[in-house]
């Protein structure tokens, strides 16, 4: 029974100040801790200025690294079927690393470390063709990529030639003709790639060593596949522009959802640019008011006298009701695309408009230099007059010469 009396009020009190020990049995230390408990979450009844400053923890929000790279791949697709939905000159082009960069200078030394390693195999007495199996079935794997659906006799015969099993037993054997192979790859390659390629695709046999014929197998391959990418965009350029309203809205609002999620605004930029704007036709509304107002209120006797003792128009029911306001969302979408043309570098671009911000860059380059290169025939011709109205070389000459001026800016 005693062991009960220190969870009743005295204990509570005990407990609350901090003072009361831990008792070994287990009804006293279930009674501390239910009245810890009930101490931690009754809010004070006389909250002090600190914790009327406080403002409550929301709870963390988390995201998987998986939704995180699913969202980044999605804005990745979505800007690449834009740019190609949107740019008819969109092509893939082999990326090459900066002259004297560190990762030219570590792939020269990786490619010539595999290059050395494969010369050294095949040195040996008998020749080791580990190295060279694994590029035989790479090569393999690269011209079945080249193939299209309609290539079944072509694909066959890739699959039964560089069979990797009947080559093992051929190495196996020593009855394995590297150069054999190779010629076959070589003659594949000529079938499947384009005219601009049948020069290099030529040139591979005159190579006599294995080594730079494999090497230059590899660099041919990489660019058919590359004109293999863009002849597959070219083909599907129609489609992709008439499916990529749709697709850009879908994958935009995954976007968004994932922001959402992550507990960020995905169109905070957007809702700036578009309140930016719909209060700057507000000003311009008010502005305008003002001046109607001042030229409304001008003294009787300063303006016409016809107009001084004319009646006063009678109210009709139009002019009852107040006027309607310019800042329509149409006119504030055109008044903020019209930003972009003398767009402010310590605003940031608008979500909804970044995967074209460089599209809107050039073209406010192009306004500005049209406006100047207009603005100085405008100024020569009102100056000087008759004596240069009829050259007409000279609009052509000035224009060459602003273009001169401001870096060579092309129209």
């Amino acid at each position: 029974m005693g062991d009960n009396k220190e969870s009743g009020p005295e204990g509570l009190n005990n407990s609350i100040d901090g003072e009361m020990a831990v008792d070994d049995e287990k009804n006293g230390s279930q009674s501390e801790t239910e009245s810890k408990k009930r101490r931690t979450r009754t809010p004070s009844p006389n909250p002090t200025p600190m914790q009327d400053l406080m403002v409550a923890a929301s709870p963390p929000k988390f995201i998987s690294f998986e939704q995180l790279m699913d969202a980044a791949n999605g804005v990745k697709n979505m800007s690449l079927a834009h740019e190609i939905a949107v740019n008819s000159e969109f092509q893939i082009e082999k990326l090459q690393p900066e002259k004297n960069s560190i990762e030219k200078q570590v792939k020269e030394v990786m490619q010539k470390a595999f290059w050395d390693a494969l010369e050294a195999k095949l040195s040996q007495d008998p020749p080791d063709y580990s190295h060279a199996l694994v590029l035989i079935e790479e090569v393999k794997e690269n011209l079945l990529s080249l193939l299209l659906p309609q290539h079944v006799r072509l694909r066959a015969q890739v699959l039964e030639v560089l069979d990797m099993d009947l080559i093992r037993q051929k190495i196996h054997n020593e009855a394995f003709d590297i150069f054999f192979y190779a010629s076959y790859v070589m003659g594949t390659m000529a079938r499947l790639c384009a005219p601009v390629r049948d020069e290099r695709v030529a040139a591979l046999k005159e190579l006599k060593d294995v080594v730079p014929l494999f090497k230059e197998i590899f660099e041919v391959l990489d660019l058919m596949k590359m004109d293999m990418a863009n002849f597959t965009i070219q083909q599907m350029r129609p489609y992709l522009q008439q499916q990529s309203v749709d697709y850009e809205r879908k994958k935009f609002n995954e976007f968004l959802k994932t922001q959402e999620e992550n507990g960020t605004d995905g169109l905070e930029f957007t809702r700036l640019w578009l309140k930016r704007n719909f209060q700057k036709l507000l000003a311009a509304e008010k502005e305008a008011a003002e001046q109607g107002q001042t030229t409304s209120s001008t003294p009787n006797g300063t303006g016409n006298d016809s107009a001084a003792t004319s009646p006063p128009p009678l109210p009709s029911s139009s002019s009852s009701s107040p006027p309607s306001s310019k800042a329509t969302p149409a006119n504030i979408l055109n008044e903020g695309y019209m930003e972009t043309l003398n767009w402010d570098p310590n605003n940031i671009y608008p979500e909804s408009l970044v995967l074209d911000q460089s599209r809107f860059c050039e073209i406010e380059k192009k306004c500005k230099l049209l406006t100047t290169i207009a603005a100085v025939q405008l100024v020569t011709y009102s100056s000087v007059g008759a004596p240069i109205a009829g050259i007409s070389s000279l609009k052509t000459t000035l224009k060459s010469h602003v273009q001169t001026l401001l870096e060579g800016e092309s129209v």
